[in-house]
């Protein structure tokens, strides 16, 4: 409420607005990025006719941030508190009810997140498939099936992708759990900060509006939570500590390192088939080409029947003689094509979508930051000024690392091509 008149005294109204604008010395830098000043503007009894209207005015805070992305937010805000009351009665914690929310929502939308992106891949790379097939072999009725692949991979994209709310509920569920299971710890400890403060602190500006959630919970529910599910079955910072390590050492990376090996197997074996292939095809022209073998012969002996032979069989084509040693040879273009296109789909595009590796990188990161916390916590008193330093310090790094996370997988989106 301001008349809009700098006065230049200090604590002031003005002071107060160039605060929000600027930020305080201290802190100039700290981004403001989707913070809101609304200014209702109205007289005072020092100067009564400065403003009679009582008129508003907006300013949206920040480099980025401007009025459509304000709104946004809000809208997110609105619609994360619409659905949480029409599904979750509040208990004796906020900070718990939420938590549990958010638990429940990432790991549905996570199930769903992981299925729809695998069904995009699968019928893309079905449907390139069916076009090198048809390319190669001249078969006009798999162009339906290219077609159909194609179809069908950009509709679960367009209905269920591309809006982002599968994807955006799994990822930003499961950044809401790790900053609640952080202020839960610090609440626990009696740390009096806010995790919202560090958390996607020089990420994208979209993510503001999930410092604001955090910041509000934070304000309206201060007490730790005696019980967290999953894997921090207690009610101090230490059983926080052994949860996550056990979480880390025990589930998480053994999981994502057995995926990583599997998959990463499947890429190699695709890979060797097609390139295999390539070196065979040129030894047989190479072979050819100096008169060493018979190509009709060569193929009868080796794989016991001639391409265009079997098409004729199964009736898919009438070749001649003149279009059979072609064929020959577009067989082995066409499994080197194959092979080296599955390959290039499941490491440039399933294994990144899934982020196997900078996910291995991070959990690592984590079990580290908490063995090291729970080795220094043995040599300081529990609640002393040491003791708390500790768990701060641990759950700023927490919040690093998942802000990391979060903008790791809101980044990896699968789409029906090969881009």
């Amino acid at each position: 409420l301001w008349d809009g008149v700098d006065n230049g005294k200090r604590g002031g109204t003005s002071a107060v607005v160039k605060y929000q604008r600027e930020g305080v010395n201290e802190n100039r830098f700290d981004a403001l990025d989707g913070n809101a000043l609304f200014i209702i503007k109205t007289p005072r009894k020092s100067n009564p006719n400065i403003a009679t209207d009582f008129t508003v005015t907006t300013e949206c805070l920040g480099k980025y941030v401007k009025d459509k992305e304000f709104e946004n937010m809000l809208k997110k805000i609105d619609t994360l508190n619409s659905d949480f009351k029409a599904q979750n009665p509040i208990d004796n914690s906020l900070l718990k009810t939420y938590m549990n929310y958010f638990e429940d929502k990432a790991n549905i939308n996570q199930k769903w997140f992981k299925r729809l992106s695998t069904a995009i891949l699968v019928l893309t790379a079905i449907a390139f498939i069916f076009l090198e097939v048809m390319h190669v072999l001249h078969i006009d009725n798999f162009i339906i099936g290219y077609g159909i692949g194609l179809l069908l991979a950009f509709a679960l994209y367009r209905f269920f992708m591309k809006n982002g709310k599968v994807q955006d509920d799994f990822v930003h569920s499961r950044g809401f759990v790790e900053a609640i299971r952080v202020q839960n710890a610090w609440n626990s400890a009696k740390i009096g900060d806010n995790v919202a403060k560090y958390y996607l602190k020089d990420q994208h500006h979209k993510f503001t509006w999930i410092k604001f959630i955090l910041k509000n919970l934070y304000y309206i529910d201060k007490e730790h939570i005696p019980f967290i599910p999953r894997y921090d079955n207690g009610n101090t910072p230490e059983d926080w500590i052994e949860g996550q390590i056990k979480y880390f050492r025990e589930f998480a990376l053994p999981q994502r390192n057995k995926k990583f090996e599997k998959w990463e197997k499947i890429e190699k074996f695709f890979y060797r088939v097609g390139f295999v292939t390539l070196l065979l095809m040129f030894g047989i022209f190479l072979g050819e080409y100096f008169h060493l073998i018979n190509h009709e012969l060569f193929y009868k002996e080796i794989f016991g029947f001639n391409i265009g032979e079997f098409l004729e069989k199964i009736g898919f084509i009438e070749v001649n003689e003149h279009h059979q040693k072609h064929l020959n040879w577009h067989l082995l273009v066409l499994v080197s094509g194959i092979s080296l296109l599955i390959a290039a789909f499941i490491g440039e595009k399933y294994i990144k979508i899934e982020g196997y590796e900078d996910e291995i990188y991070h959990f690592n990161a984590m079990l580290n930051n908490f063995q090291k916390a729970k080795q220094a916590l043995k040599s300081v008193e529990t609640g002393s000024k040491a003791y708390k330093k500790i768990i701060y310090d641990l759950g700023i790094k927490a919040l690093e690392e998942n802000s990391k996370w979060v903008v790791l997988h809101d980044s990896m989106r699968a789409k029906p091509s090969l881009e």
